[in-house]
């Protein structure tokens, strides 16, 4: 076996994360995955909020790292921080702003311990602004964003919850994004550089396309710039569900072959995506009413036929069970010593020479305490005085 084989695109880059939420939490499995070790500091005895959460909520996104304990108001356990972090390549925080300068955790306190060092910051809506101080959630950064407006009938009220935590994810898919770039920058030139990541910003950039049409076009009304007409949600006759994507012309006109409505095919007003999206309340009543002929199966093989890209909505069991899925091994499985067979889904890139893997199972809470302390030279002595303390 070559040294190429056991490579990881990481490996050698450590990363401390003392983020207690989502986002840094699946920012940091991210590094994980592609080979970074990943030190992730929980308080002691009780751990960050997702251990008292959801069963699964803090094992599906803490794999491949080593858990450590602190008490990050306690001086014992900020200078262990600081002795970890001049060892570190990368640190991940999630605090509120002001929150980690009280904590002996800001970056100009670390720097000077690491001045290579790439300190990002999650937040909800950054460290500077309007909104700085304020407490969000998840729907609450996609409805700033104006993301929440484009959800459900785009000639009805937006639906207030996405299900999946997309503005959490999008942050920290951005987080990841950043720091491999500083770190990029920071073999290159040899420094290390803070990162600023909000939330609410990241909801914005998911927003990108939508909005510069938006405001390209000069504001139109509301139902002519989220009608999307041959594109949906429509349900079948069995009670299922399926979407289709057909806003290009050549899908749309082998959407309306595959429902029977030829007369749409040569009807002007539905000759381009631009006159369609005028009349985009009349194709949807006709879209709904076509599908409820007849059963999900049975369209998406119709439509399978024709090449509309369709698809069916599945629910969660479905989609851990869906072809694709299987083929692309998408659901892995490892074992945890208290839930048992733990499933994990794996990193979606495909990295031929040096792939992200799942090695490590979620670590049970300060797991590795002792042995990274004595990695920073601490001695027996000196960890029990730590936990007399409640410093560990």
């Amino acid at each position: 076996m070559t040294e190429i084989d056991t490579a990881r695109a990481l490996d050698g880059v450590l990363v401390v994360d003392i983020c207690a939420m989502m986002p840094g939490h699946f920012c940091t499995m991210i590094l994980a995955d592609l080979g970074a070790r990943v030190i992730k500091v929980e308080r002691p005895n009780v751990g960050d909020s997702s251990r008292s959460g959801l069963p699964g909520a803090f094992e599906s996104v803490n794999r491949n790292k080593e858990g450590l304990t602190l008490n990050l108001k306690d001086p014992m356990a900020q200078e262990v921080l600081q002795r970890l972090v001049a060892q570190a390549d990368v640190l991940v925080e999630g605090f509120r702003p002001g929150v980690v300068e009280r904590l002996g955790a800001d970056y100009a306190t670390l720097i000077a311990k690491q001045p290579k060092l790439v300190y990002c910051s999650l937040s909800g809506y950054g460290q500077y602004g309007p909104y700085r101080d304020m407490s969000g959630y998840d729907p609450n950064y996609l409805a700033i964003a104006g993301v929440l407006s484009l959800a459900g009938d785009p000639c009805g009220p937006p639906e207030g919850f996405v299900g999946a935590p997309i503005a959490d994810l999008a942050g920290a898919w951005f987080a990841a994004i950043s720091i491999l770039a500083s770190l990029h920058a920071c073999a290159r030139h040899g420094i290390g550089q803070y990162i600023d990541i909000a939330l609410g910003d990241a909801s914005y950039a998911l927003m990108q396309s939508r909005m510069v049409e938006y405001l390209v076009n000069g504001h139109p009304d509301k139902q002519a710039m989220l009608s999307r007409p041959g594109i949906g949600v429509f349900e079948t006759a069995d009670s299922k569900y399926l979407t289709i994507g057909a806003a290009e012309d050549h899908f749309w006109d082998a959407l309306c072959e595959a429902l029977g409505l030829d007369p749409w095919r040569v009807d002007d007003r539905f000759a381009t995506n631009r006159s369609r999206r005028e009349h985009g309340r009349e194709i949807r009543d006709g879209l709904t009413k076509a599908f409820l002929s007849r059963p999900l199966e049975e369209w998406l093989e119709v439509l399978h036929g024709v090449g509309v890209p369709t698809a069916p909505v599945n629910s969660l069991g479905e989609a851990a069970d869906d072809p694709h899925a299987r083929a692309r091994e998408l659901v892995q499985w490892i074992d945890h010593p208290v839930i048992g067979r733990l499933p994990q889904i794996r990193f979606p890139g495909l990295l031929s020479e040096t792939p992200a893997t799942i090695r490590e199972r979620p670590p049970l809470l300060g797991e590795h305490t002792d042995s990274i302390l004595r990695e920073l030279g601490y001695s027996d002595t000196g960890i029990g005085e730590l936990r007399a303390a409640g410093a560990v």
